[in-house]
């Protein structure tokens, strides 16, 4: 446990597999709209909610969709290509 302002916080585990496989299941779903207009764009994922964020670069997307989901769960691919890089 972790404290903050002296009070414990507990931390979930998080499935990383479960994650990225629902945000695959997402992103397939959409792919093909996705590449029509934002090709070479940054989406991010949010796997819970299954919503979806569209940015210049990974950081962009990642932080629209932080607004709407702070502590969301996010995986990011690049529209239209098989990776979005080397992180």
């Amino acid at each position: 446990k972790v404290k903050h302002q002296d009070k414990p916080i507990r931390i979930e585990p998080v499935d990383w597999d479960w994650v990225t496989e629902r945000a695959y299941e997402v992103y397939d779903s959409i792919k093909k709209e996705l590449e029509k207009e934002h090709l070479d764009k940054a989406c991010a994922v949010e796997a819970k909610s299954g919503e979806y964020f569209i940015g210049e670069d990974a950081l962009d997307a990642v932080k629209k969709g932080r607004q709407k989901h702070p502590n969301g769960l996010f995986h990011v691919f690049r529209v239209g290509r098989k990776a979005y890089g080397k992180l």
